[in-house]
């Protein structure tokens, strides 16, 4: 039989590494340390642009776009501390590892945002013409 799957376990305890549980087949069981497949550079980089989005939808959030704003920014607060949780490695030397990134519903955030505070420049702008003529 060729039953070919994978499940991944973490299992934390205090100055122990994490250990990753893979099956591989129904009867060949592996174990391995946990090793951080991010490196210093893009640990940092994550951490810049999670801080920038942060900053953007903090603005987005001040212009009164709450929902998008305030989903952005909780986003990006999640990916920042996971990421500096992640920075840690370097630090401290340790093998526990709280990825918790959403990129992909950041970027749909962008668009939608964009498009809310277009109109709004558009509802704004006709208003002022219509008062100027008024």
């Amino acid at each position: 039989m060729n039953l070919q799957f994978a499940i991944r376990f973490h299992l934390v305890a205090p100055r122990q590494p994490i250990v990753v549980f893979r099956a591989q087949a129904v009867n060949q069981v592996t174990f391995k340390v946990y090793q951080s497949h991010y490196g210093l550079a893009v640990v940092i980089a994550y951490l810049a642009a999670y801080a920038a989005g942060a900053a953007a939808y903090s603005m987005a959030w001040r212009s009164g776009l709450t929902a998008i704003g305030s989903i952005g920014v909780l986003v990006c607060a999640v990916g920042f501390a996971s990421y500096s949780f992640e920075l840690t490695h370097w630090l401290f030397g340790h093998a526990n590892s709280l990825i918790a990134s959403a990129p992909i519903a950041l970027l749909a955030l962008a668009p939608a945002a964009a498009i809310q505070e277009y109109r709004r420049h558009k509802t704004a702008q006709t208003a002022k013409i219509a008062n100027s003529r008024g």
